[in-house]
């Protein structure tokens, strides 16, 4: 017998400035679905300035999707615009549209400038049943077992002193630099020693312990976050990467932004960054007295413009 589609559907309003180049204000929100009680769906949504929408999807816990994702458009009074896409296996979706074209005449929304849009994400789920969600859930707590369980392991992470033991075939499934490593058979493989000099003992601790039981607790503040999201930078860790910048954007205060954005623009990623210029304009008043962002304005002029530019639209 065949499993039942579930449909999720999520709906969302955004107002972009009619100029010759188009800004909206990023549109970001996290939501469950009463059938999927244990799936969190994270939306992320920008009016690009090429006359194109983004929207990216993503989801947690990190398993893989098996979804079809159609995205509804609906503006003046035009048919809605309809774009499906298919969503298998990656944990996060890119929806990349166009949303305007020549007939498109501004609407008067207390000023001739504004035009306003409504989306409709609906998301069906083929075939998701809960005995797939038990097998997973069982999977990983076996896994735990094996973190724990180090006379079982073939080869070490050395930190200073420091070793923490591990099973190739855990690293080669999260980290595509860890598979490439061991299939190039460098020093480090050969030894079944891989030496780390850029990581504290305790973030790789956590690291390793995400790619066991794909959970992090207990759950860090946000400057060990950011320690986190380097090291899944760097051993490209996207399903930790993706967590990281989800707990970052509910972490944000007037106190850590600077430090955070700065650190973003290294080593993270769009949905974190869209939160901070989220979070920046909407406290811009605070923001623009810190001591760290003058500091920030003449060190860094190259990261504040686009947080300039979107200020001074919003405000026209």
């Amino acid at each position: 017998m065949s499993k039942p589609d579930i449909q999720i559907k999520h709906s969302w309003r955004s107002l972009y400035t009619n100029f010759s180049y188009m800004i909206a204000k990023p549109y970001s929100a996290s939501f469950v679905h009463r059938l999927l009680p244990d799936v969190e769906f994270n939306i992320f949504c920008d009016i690009l300035n090429d006359n194109s929408c983004k929207v990216i999807l993503s989801k947690t816990p990190c398993r893989p999707a098996n979804a079809t994702v159609r995205m509804l458009i609906k503006y003046h009074d035009e048919k809605d615009k309809i774009h499906e896409y298919p969503w298998i296996d990656d944990l996060t979706l890119e929806c990349n549209f166009p949303i305007l074209n020549g007939r498109c005449e501004a609407r008067k929304h207390n000023s001739p400038h504004f035009i306003s849009y409504t989306f409709t994400c609906c998301i069906t789920w083929n075939g998701f049943n809960e005995p797939t969600r038990s097998v997973n859930r069982e999977l990983y707590s076996h896994l735990k077992y094996f973190l724990t369980a180090p006379v079982f392991s073939d080869t070490m992470i050395v930190i200073d002193q420091k070793e923490i033991p591990v099973h190739k075939i855990v690293l080669e499934v999260c980290s595509p630099v860890f598979s490439e490593m061991f299939k190039a058979s460098v020093t480090e493989s050969a030894n079944k020693r891989i030496i780390v000099t850029d990581v504290e003992v305790d973030i790789m601790e956590k690291v390793v312990e995400f790619m066991y039981t794909k959970t992090m607790k207990p759950i860090p503040e946000y400057d060990g976050l950011l320690s986190i999201l380097k090291v899944a930078d760097k051993y490209k860790i996207k399903d930790l990467k993706d967590l990281c910048e989800k707990k970052l954007s509910k972490k944000i205060t007037i106190e850590n932004v600077f430090e955070i954005f700065e650190k973003n623009s290294l080593y993270g990623g769009p949905l974190l960054a869209k939160n901070i210029l989220h979070f920046m304009v909407e406290n811009k008043s605070s923001i623009i007295e810190l001591e760290d962002f003058k500091d920030f304005h003449r060190t860094k002029p190259e990261l504040l413009s686009k947080f300039f530019f979107t200020v001074l639209l919003m405000e026209m």
